[in-house]
């Protein structure tokens, strides 16, 4: 495996990420393909050790009950049910 270079757009990604999880706010990031997005949410979430970031990869498919599922097992809580009462959950968690 070789040495991983952190370019200006990976560490622009992990500050968003950083300050997202310093004021207690979601965010999405959306950019084009190779931008860093993946390797520096994945540093952030398992590789520096934050607590309370959750790394969930979607796809454009997803629906919100998806979603909502998809963010759970992120936060390690197993949810089902309808979509209010599933977010609800994770607002709890």
């Amino acid at each position: 495996m070789g040495t991983l270079t952190v370019t200006r757009n990976m560490q622009k990604i992990e500050k968003i990420a950083l300050d997202t999880q310093a004021t207690s706010r979601m965010m999405a990031i959306a950019a084009y393909t190779g931008a860093g997005k993946t390797t520096a949410l994945e540093r952030v979430a398992y590789g520096i050790g934050q607590e309370n970031i959750f790394y969930v990869l979607v796809d454009k498919l997803m629906g919100v009950g998806d979603l909502l599922r998809a963010i759970g097992r992120a936060m390690g809580v197993e949810i089902a049910g309808r979509p209010r009462a599933m977010a609800y959950i994770l607002a709890i968690h």
